[in-house]
């Protein structure tokens, strides 16, 4: 991959990482304003109402236990007066003690005339009570109560009370529908948010997956083409030119582990050195394009004669070739040799400067061994060139070969 490239993908992923943060955090954001709204209108529905509720309730029934139910056990005479007043007294204590904490709440302007409207209730009803506790303690005998009018001030004020309760129970109801209308927004607000976040990241998804997908498609040919080109340096370096034949580099390769492998299995192998019968001579006859083409008509011939996978021909150099035979006796490879040359004689490439033939022919020299851990490649090659030599000096177009036998 082009390092601009590399680039451009890092960039977008960078973008994309930008954008899913800024998301979260936008969600986030959101959610934190929402979440305190609604704890807003929690504290409002539960301490801003239900409480001023219970409060207004507990001076409802400040009238009704401590007024209400003495005036009753006065008429019947189970308290008496004086008893009456100090349970009269304590009663509007308590109900001054709740009133003004019902008053320190926060209050709508709405409930205002409300408010007000029950503070002057209980204002009198407390004036009227203080009035008759006045003229009861400055009488000696019992003090006559007017029981109807008590009773009538107490169902008045109850009913006052009863009012305001009621609008706080209202309001209370107002603040839940309220707080689920937010709840719900809220809700439907980070929905579309998350949906947006979710189609945007799959957008930059598919957009960068398929710029990924093109790279690594422009990838893939690149390094297509890149092992190709490799394979085909690999076979230059191993490859001759000219004939096609594997070179004298990738003899030493094959020649090495060839060896030393017969050694380790305790095989036969069999090196076969090739020359060119009176090579020079046809080059200066026909010249060296046709000598070219005729070493060319000479590796296809060598390559058709070795049948297996463990038989490697060689162009050594000029007009010298070698053969590589593993894993067969000497009389095959001796018979594979002979081959060679009856093969190149039929082909009867016109050679009329040859003093063997009037076709083109070569000579092979053969050495066959299973090889000892002490013979060297040096040696085999060493031999094998002494018995081309022979061949050459019995007549050439022929094969000579020896087997050397482990000690």
């Amino acid at each position: 991959m082009k390092f601009i490239d590399q680039l451009h993908l890092k960039s977008k992923l960078l973008y994309l990482f930008l954008l899913i943060c800024m998301g979260l955090i936008l969600i986030s954001a959101i959610g934190f304003m929402n979440i305190n709204a609604m704890k807003k209108n929690l504290d409002n529905l539960y301490f801003g109402t239900l409480i001023p509720v219970v409060e207004l309730q507990n001076i409802q029934e400040n009238y009704q236990k401590n007024i209400q139910n003495t005036l009753y056990r006065v008429r019947n005479e189970q308290i008496s007066a004086n008893e009456a007043i100090v349970n009269i007294e304590q009663g509007l204590r308590n109900i001054d003690t709740q009133w003004q904490h019902y008053q320190e709440h926060y209050k709508r302007q709405e409930e205002l005339p409300y408010v007000s409207y029950t503070q002057d209730e209980i204002i009198k009803i407390k004036a009227y009570f203080k009035k008759v506790i006045t003229l009861c303690n400055h009488r000696d005998t019992e003090p006559p109560l007017g029981f109807n009018i008590l009773e009538k001030k107490l169902e008045n004020i109850h009913s006052v009370i009863a009012k305001l309760i009621k609008y706080e129970i209202d309001y209370a109801h107002y603040e839940r529908q309220t707080l689920l209308s937010t709840y719900n927004s809220t809700l439907v607000q980070i929905g579309l948010i998350i949906i947006f976040i979710i189609f945007s990241v799959l957008s930059i998804a598919l957009a960068i997956f398929r710029s990924i997908q093109k790279q690594q498609y422009r990838l893939e040919i690149t390094t297509q083409k890149l092992t190709q080109a490799n394979k085909k340096l690999e076979e230059a370096s191993y490859t001759d030119a000219l004939t096609g034949l594997y070179n004298r580099r990738f003899f030493n390769l094959v020649f090495d582990r060839e060896l030393k492998r017969a050694k380790r299995t305790k095989t036969m192998f069999t090196f076969m050195m090739i020359d060119v019968d009176y090579f020079k001579q046809y080059n200066d006859t026909f010249g060296h394009l046709a000598g070219d083409k005729a070493l060319q008509n000479l590796s296809t011939i060598f390559t058709q004669c070795l049948q297996r996978p463990g038989d490697f021909v060689f162009r050594l150099g000029g007009e010298e070739f070698g053969i590589v035979v593993t894993d067969t006796d000497a009389t095959h490879a001796q018979l594979l040799a002979q081959k060679v040359v009856r093969e190149v004689e039929k082909q009867c490439i016109k050679h009329t400067q040859s003093e063997v033939s009037n076709c083109l022919t070569v000579s092979i020299g053969v050495m066959s061994t299973q090889p000892n851990i002490s013979l060297s490649e040096q040696s085999i090659i060493k031999i094998a060139d002494e018995k081309l030599y022979e061949a050459k000096t019995e007549g050439r177009n022929r094969v000579v070969s020896v087997v050397l036998e482990d000690k």
